[in-house]
Parts: C-alpha cells; sequence; structure tokens
C-alpha cells in the first residue's frame, strides 16, 4: 500500500467549507479462494481519498474496491464504492477558538 497527501484547498460538504489536506492511498494484492475443490485467484486494488481538516478531522472520504480474476474464470469484476461527507459540524461552548 502506498499513500501521500497530495493536495491542500478547500472541500464543501454538507456540514460547511473546510479547509482540508488531501491524502491518496492505493493498495493492490492477490488472494486465492476455494469454490468446490477449485481455487480461483483474485486481484484486488483499493484507491482512497480522504479529506482532513485540521482541528476538525475527516470531512470527505472516497473508497473504490475492485476484485478482478485473474486467469481463465467465468469471474466477473466486482466494484465497491462508498462514499462520505462531514453532514454537520460545530465547536463545543466554552473552549477558545483555535487562533
Amino acid at each position: 500500500m502506498t499513500g501521500s497527501v497530495d493536495a491542500w484547498g478547500t472541500v464543501q460538504v454538507p456540514a460547511g467549507s473546510f479547509e482540508a489536506l488531501r491524502m491518496h492511498v492505493r493498495g493492490e494484492g492477490e488472494f486465492g479462494i476455494s469454490v468446490a475443490g477449485e481455487t480461483i485467484i483474485l486481484r484486488q486494488v483499493i484507491d482512497q481519498y480522504t479529506w482532513i481538516a485540521p482541528r476538525v478531522g475527516t470531512v470527505a472520504n472516497i473508497q473504490m474496491i475492485s476484485v478482478l480474476p485473474v486467469g481463465d474464470t467465468a469471474l466477473l469484476e466486482t466494484v465497491v464504492s462508498s462514499v462520505m461527507f462531514l453532514q454537520s459540524f460545530f465547536r463545543a461552548r466554552g473552549r477558545p477558538s483555535p487562533r
């Protein structure tokens, strides 16, 4: 798996606008499963972007996971995607605002 901070900027989500770092993580590998006495090799690829705002944390995350059959098989590629956006955010009362 590899990762890097690849951008800084403003991201707009339902909770508001935030200055945030964008982190990109990518990983891939192969694994085997046994089906009816036969081992099938699958290749998994994960591609994820996360936006992280100072004093807030993660404000957005987009992830795609692909599972592809390796070799001669009738299996099809499977793709799973997830999207998360911060819906609301408020600062606790009595705490000083960050400077």
